[in-house]
């Protein structure tokens, strides 16, 4: 049987930590498809605005590795959310070798008082 999809990620979750309102966090979540079989994703989906992604390569050899890219605009959190645990989900869908779905987080705590 192949690997599960959620296999091929290294790191499922980024805490940027407490960080001021403004600046745009990155983090790259490496994804190696580690089977026998050639991986396919599709589009990831976002749970919120703040939080935009790029999926560098949407097909993977085996032993191939690429990174989902997620961006955290600090600045587009919603004004309710200032100063609390702000936690995004991305779904990264999988199309082969086995139709499935991993979900990635990023979060932060975005202070308006912090420079």
């Amino acid at each position: 049987a192949p690997p599960s999809a959620a296999d091929y990620f290294a790191e499922k979750e980024k805490d940027f930590g407490v960080t001021a309102v403004g600046p745009v966090l990155v983090h790259y979540f490496p994804i190696k498809n580690t089977g026998k079989d050639k991986v396919t994703m599709g589009t990831p989906r976002i749970q919120c605005g703040c939080v935009s992604v790029t999926l560098l390569k949407p097909t993977l050899e085996p032993g191939e590795t690429t990174h989902l890219v997620a961006y955290m605009h600090t600045a587009k959190i919603p004004q309710g959310q200032i100063g609390t645990n702000k936690s995004v989900t991305v779904s990264v869908p999988f199309s082969s070798p086995t139709l499935e779905e991993v979900v990635v987080a990023v979060k932060c705590v975005a202070r308006p008082d912090l420079v």
